[in-house]
């Protein structure tokens, strides 16, 4: 899959998006704190800069101007010095601002944030939730609906601000769907998403979807049942709901739901990473990307710009450079229908395959000399590694410590490891058949007649072989080693 993404991601030129919803003017002020106020307990920030940004579905354009598309911005400002400031950081950046429209009986949103070693100490926000005039109404849509034929793809940016009436979207996924452009939304908490009926990619968050369906989200049985909910209602092609660091999952009408896991990374401030994912979304679906695509493109786009600090856009070369890695680190990872593929080609040559499996968190001493004598008892070495959900089935809610990309990304570090494939299931026996290694090889802390697969593997010639184990070491007793010196 990273391979194709950054395929995908290189072969898009400067598809044409119009962005449309909630306008905002993000100020920043920088500083120190070094005291507190004799006046009050309160800090006190001593000021070295001011900086000004486009904020809301100005930053979704921002966003797509720096990846390299070609962007028009439709919107609401106020008829003031604020929105005369947003026009030109719009303008700045190649943004087409022609259908914005000032109205006089507004202010433009602005959202200054006061910020002091890369932390937010307090946000002020001057905005006025107003209905949208009946006339300043049919303006916007005449315009969006001339505009429509020039673009690959619309994007809806709902904050809920009053300047995207029900009516205006309504009538906005309507006219994208009689001239045949997909129409992405990132809906507003409190909008009823029968609103958004009919759009192709609906984009909440967890929190959004558990308000949307009702459904107090919990653990992955509610997500599902909130999403089959949504799906419903909002009559969507596609719902993807985003989870912070637990990734995003995408669900469709009568499709299995996929999951796609967040890498985990340092983060510094979340502003603008869901600004960030429905440009990035839009920009690979506007570029013929599909939809798993486009996600995954989207969580890496999500995952660097939290290690920023505010709204920033996050360039194509940042994506690129991400994605590459991972192929660098992730290339001995395969699916199951590869493995069918690659090991009928080990077969060909007549190598002796080996395979183990488990779940690999907090790596220790003992994985590592288990890896060593799995592959001495073969040319090549699979391991299937249970994945996060298995884990979690399997150890309980606080397992595992590391998610499945950080363990496979160390494994991938292990000579002695050829491939490695993560399974969903509770045991690997699905994975084994596709696989049917020639050694099967678990810890000495099971018995042949335990090992899961065991009975298969023999029943073609195979043989189960059992490690030597290293006395007193597990993750479990690390885990408990660490818990009694906190």
């Amino acid at each position: 899959m990273i391979a194709a993404c950054l395929a995908r991601l290189q072969s898009i030129d400067s598809p044409i998006i119009m962005v449309i919803g909630d306008l905002m003017l993000d100020i920043y002020v920088w500083g120190k704190v070094e005291r507190v106020s004799p006046e009050a307990p309160v800090q006190v920030l001593k000021v070295e800069a001011e900086e000004s940004r486009p904020g809301g579905a100005a930053n979704v354009a921002g966003n797509l101007a720096a990846m390299g598309a070609k962007v028009m911005c439709c919107g609401v400002i106020g008829d003031d010095a604020e929105g005369r400031a947003l026009s030109r950081l719009l303008a700045a950046r190649t943004i087409d601002t022609s259908l914005i429209v000032r109205d006089k009986g507004r202010p433009t949103i602005v959202k200054t944030r006061m910020v002091a070693h890369s932390q937010q100490l307090l946000r002020v926000d001057k905005e006025q939730v107003l209905d949208l005039s009946e006339p300043l109404r049919k303006k916007m849509m005449a315009s969006i609906e001339e505009r429509l034929p020039l673009c690959d793809a619309v994007l809806l940016s709902d904050y809920g601000k009053g300047t995207i009436p029900d009516e205006l979207v309504v009538e906005l996924i309507s006219a994208c769907r009689r001239h045949g452009k997909m129409v992405l939304v990132d809906p507003a908490m409190k909008r009823d998403v029968r609103m958004y009926s009919g759009c192709t990619v609906l984009k909440p968050n967890r929190i959004e979807a558990a308000a949307a369906s009702g459904i107090d989200i919990r653990d992955q049985t509610s997500l599902e049942k909130a999403a089959q909910k949504i799906l419903k209602l909002s009559k969507a092609e596609s719902l993807l709901i985003t989870q912070g660091g637990r990734g995003i999952t995408i669900f469709r009408k009568n499709r299995i739901p996929v999951h796609v896991p967040a890498l985990e990374r340092p983060v510094f401030d979340v502003t603008g990473a869901g600004d960030t994912v429905l440009s990035v979304l839009g920009y690979v679906l506007a570029g013929g990307g599909t939809i798993e695509e486009a996600a995954e493109i989207a969580n890496i786009a999500g995952g660097i710009v939290v290690g920023k600090v505010g709204a920033a856009p996050v360039l194509k070369d940042e994506i690129e450079h991400e994605l590459l890695a991972g192929e660098q680190v992730t290339q001995k990872v395969k699916t199951l229908s590869q493995i069918g593929a690659i090991c009928e080609e080990h077969r060909r040559r007549n190598q002796k395959i080996a395979f183990t499996n488990g779940c690999f968190d907090l790596l220790h001493v003992g994985h590592i000399r288990l890896l060593e004598f799995a592959k001495s008892n073969g040319e090549i070495l699979i391991v299937g590694l249970n994945s996060d959900d298995s884990v979690r089935r399997l150890k309980g809610p606080s397992r595992p410590v590391l998610n499945q990309s950080e363990r496979a990304t160390i494994l991938s570090a292990i000579e002695q490891v050829d491939y490695i494939v993560i399974f969903d299931e509770l045991t690997p026996l699905k994975l084994l058949k596709t696989v049917r290694p020639d050694t099967l090889i678990k810890g000495a802390d099971y018995t042949k007649e335990a090992v899961v697969g065991g009975p298969y593997v023999e029943s073609y010639g195979g043989s189960v072989l059992l490690a030597p184990l290293i006395e007193g070491v597990s993750s479990t007793s690390i885990m408990s080693r660490i818990n009694r010196n906190k």
